[in-house]
């Protein structure tokens, strides 16, 4: 099959498992981030577990940024790896990722820390320009760096052990989500704190990162075992 715009359809199916399955997690997350607080404490400040459907707050615009995001990066990523190492394949494809999504994850923040709905939301940034302005630096490094990482450590691993079975994909996977959240964690807080307009070099820089790392394992491994299966049936190459 000759490169087409099936190549999009890798990085979007991915996109779909991640957010049903961490939506809900990090949800949670950007709560403990928010107010510094446990995991308990967080779900005491959301009213408990129940009804569920209220942990997938704003998970409509990640829904559809991310399988727009995912769908382009994916392909320029997977792409680029013909010609390059997988660490210099990453870093473009991270660069337009993150100018695409940062605006995007300053909506869902105000919509599931402090439940408005998205038109209040843009209004809030709107009017807090200063705040916005403060909180984009942070989040393009972090989206940056994470995209960087994830693509190029996952693709260094698939290059050099190979995929037998998607087992393989699934491991690979939850390798390079780890290493991605252990270095970028710190800045995805102060993306957090500073959208509450809370202290933003406090201690707890890494609070919830034990949950990210427990909601990796089923959501990275369904999430590339999926990407593998689809991009099996799919070209990069120009011929």
């Amino acid at each position: 099959m000759s490169k087409d715009c099936t190549i999009v359809l890798p990085g979007a199916v991915q996109a779909l498992v991640r957010v049903t399955i961490s939506y809900p997690a990090d949800f949670v997350r950007q709560h403990m981030q928010a107010n510094d607080s446990g995991f308990g404490q967080a779900l005491k400040r959301l009213g408990g577990c129940f009804p569920p459907h209220k942990f997938y707050r704003g998970a409509s615009v990640m829904y559809g940024s991310l399988v727009l995001e995912r769908s382009m990066v994916f392909a320029m990523f997977e792409t680029q790896t013909q010609h390059m190492h997988p660490m210099l394949a990453a870093v473009v494809p991270a660069i337009g990722g993150a100018v695409f999504g940062t605006g995007v994850q300053a909506l869902v923040s105000r919509k599931v820390i402090n439940n408005h709905s998205f038109l209040a939301s843009v209004r809030f940034l709107r009017r807090n320009w200063r705040l916005s302005l403060k909180s984009v630096l942070p989040e393009f490094a972090r989206m940056w760096l994470s995209g960087t990482i994830y693509m190029g450590v996952y693709g260094t691993l698939r290059e050099k052990h190979g995929q037998e079975t998607l087992w393989d994909a699934a491991a690979q996977g939850i390798v390079s989500n780890c290493a991605l959240w252990m270095v970028a964690y710190p800045l995805d807080t102060i993306r957090v704190r500073l959208h509450t307009q809370r202290t933003v070099f406090a201690p707890g820089l890494y609070r919830g990162l034990w949950l990210v790392m427990v909601r990796s394992i089923p959501s990275c491994a369904l999430g590339m075992m999926a990407y593998e299966a689809v991009r099996s049936k799919v070209s990069y190459s120009d011929e």
